[in-house]
């Protein structure tokens, strides 16, 4: 015959005294109200592995009686599935303590110390860095890894398209994404929850800035760059860059030290989408930066300073 279940009433639970000595009342099942003094707590008592153990289920009147049979009822269910209560109960504490620790913002910081800062240049870096913060901290940054779903991200993208900044919001998306790429590869996030939003956002507008196909075109800026009488870094800049054929970007962030005299070339050891890049530099290129060697670097770690003070 089976053992009877849910033996007590709310009543009996409720009116239970104590005595001098500890007083147990039996719910079926394991379940035991305990009373000591005034306290009363509950227990459950099961069998494992062929070793008895008992689970604490919680103080009454914090954990009712209905409550106290719910987690009976669930511990049994994993005993059913060869899992112990007891160490179920201690994965899931361990779990939650390291979902407290594993936020957005200490997995974006973690993905930009470990990798992206590593793979791109400094000043795409922080651009991105200062989206993240804008964008993305003021809603995400506390909440545990585990926690964020793609509901979440829909609503910090949003916010950005309905400012006008579609571009943005894609940008963003993009590095939502990445942080949680590198999450699901150290093992802290389960999936990159941005991959369900392919096609979400409204397409960006593109611009196309005016190409310069025609030789009476290229022939005018070339004898533009030329006759320019601005600044000398500025002008030496300008001149190199129809020889280098690099990102403007790049360019007005070109350093001494990447500079090979010897070889002839110029030595990057990471471009805007983080690859390493070496530029020949021809005789000409070569005769410009000989030309502003003596003005500029022995006061700035860059080739062409002023002209870095306008980069974007």
């Amino acid at each position: 015959m089976a053992r009877q279940l849910n033996k007590l009433s709310a009543n009996e639970v409720k009116n239970a005294k104590g005595s001098g000595k500890i007083r147990k009342l039996a719910d079926g099942g394991g379940l035991t109200l305990v009373i000591k003094g005034e306290s009363k707590y509950w227990w459950l008592r099961y069998r494992f592995a062929g070793n008895e153990k008992t689970l604490s289920l919680g103080s009454y009147p914090q954990v009712s009686l209905a409550d106290a049979r719910k987690a009976r009822d669930e511990a049994k269910g994993l005993l059913k599935q060869n899992i112990d209560p007891s160490a179920h109960r201690q994965q899931e504490s361990t779990q939650r303590a390291s979902d407290g620790e594993n936020t957005f913002r200490a997995l974006c910081e973690d993905w930009y110390q470990q990798k992206h800062s590593a793979e791109v240049t400094e000043s795409h870096a922080v651009r991105n860095w200062r989206r993240l913060e804008i964008y993305t901290f003021p809603q995400l940054a506390r909440r545990p890894i585990r926690s964020i779903q793609p509901a979440d991200i829909l609503h910090v993208l949003d916010k950005i398209v309905k400012k006008g900044n579609v571009e943005t919001a894609h940008r963003v998306k993009t590095l939502i994404s990445l942080v949680f790429r590198y999450g699901v590869a150290t093992s802290r996030a389960d999936s990159d929850v941005t991959r369900d939003l392919t096609g979400y956002l409204p397409k960006t507008q593109v611009k196309h800035q005016h190409a310069l196909y025609k030789p009476d075109e290229v022939s005018r800026l070339l004898k533009d760059i030329q006759a320019y009488q601005g600044h000398f870094a500025t002008s030496a800049a300008l001149r190199i860059s129809p020889l280098v054929f690099t990102r403007p970007g790049d360019t007005r962030q070109m350093l001494w030290e990447q500079i090979n005299f010897d070889k002839a070339q110029w030595e990057l050891p990471s471009t805007k989408n983080g690859a390493p890049l070496i530029v020949p530099l021809s005789h000409q290129a070569v005769a410009i930066l000989k030309e502003i060697e003596p003005v500029t670097k022995h006061r700035s770690l860059y080739v062409f300073p002023e002209s870095v003070s306008s980069t974007g």
